[in-house]
């Protein structure tokens, strides 16, 4: 999957993320700063990597999704970039 989404030339990065184990949460919360070390997701899902793509549409991104190995036993999500000068939904 990899050599192909980068001979398509539509990957921008992509990289594994280590366990969950090895996280750190930073939270701002009632004007307090915490800091607490992994794991601290609480869902049987958690993030194993990435792939920043650049496609046209969401068409595409899911065109792209349907090929990743792990799409067979677990969960792709999709998400746009949020420009930094576009206000949110």
């Amino acid at each position: 999957f990899h050599a192909e989404i980068e001979a398509a030339g539509v990957v921008q990065s992509a990289h594994r993320l280590k366990p969950s184990g090895t996280a750190t949460l930073w939270r701002h919360e009632g004007g307090r700063t915490r800091v607490t070390d992994g794991p601290y997701l609480e869902a049987k899902e958690q993030c194993g990597g990435y792939y920043l793509i650049d496609v046209e549409d969401l068409d595409a991104a899911l065109a792209w999704a349907q090929k990743i190995p792990m799409a067979v036993d677990g969960a792709i999500e999709i998400r746009p970039i949020w420009e930094m000068d576009e206000e949110p939904a």
